[in-house]
């Protein structure tokens, strides 16, 4: 017997979920079909069940992403306010592995978007996060200079 997932139509998810079905169309309506069934949309009851409780996985990463944005700008707020470089260059050591943290939180994030939305999203995160590091850059007197193929902070 193959263990795959079954794809549920909005009528049967609401019988199964004793749900009304307004609400489960409700909940899926921005929500792309895992699939088809009989030529109608149709989704995994993972999908409906992130549906119907606002997709916590994505609101969790929401709450992360905020949280990492208000580090590194308090990051950045703390690097301003100090006049010695090394002491800049010291707080951005501290500060700098949230960049990557961001980074894959918003990445994860938009993975769950329809396409049409992850290619904006995508964009707009390439622009925030060159932004937020670059300031981080320049405060602390830093460039990225390329070497012998590779990347590196000078």
């Amino acid at each position: 017997m193959s263990m795959t997932p079954q794809l549920f139509s909005i009528s049967a998810a609401a019988v199964e979920l004793g749900a009304d079905r307004r609400t489960i169309a409700a909940a899926l309506s921005d929500i792309p079909p895992d699939g088809e069934l009989r030529g109608h949309p149709a989704w995994k009851l993972r999908s409906i069940l992130a549906a119907l409780e606002g997709n916590g996985a994505v609101s969790g990463d929401l709450a992360e992403a905020e949280r990492l944005g208000d580090v590194l700008l308090q990051g950045i707020l703390r690097i301003e306010a100090e006049r010695s470089i090394e002491k800049r260059r010291k707080l951005f050591e501290k500060f700098a592995p949230n960049f990557g943290r961001l980074n894959n939180t918003l990445s994860r994030m938009n993975g769950t978007l329809p396409d049409h939305e992850r290619d904006l999203l995508e964009n707009y995160q390439q622009m925030i996060m060159g932004r937020l590091l670059g300031r981080s850059l320049a405060l602390c007197n830093l460039k990225i200079a390329k070497e012998s193929g590779s990347k590196q902070i000078q």
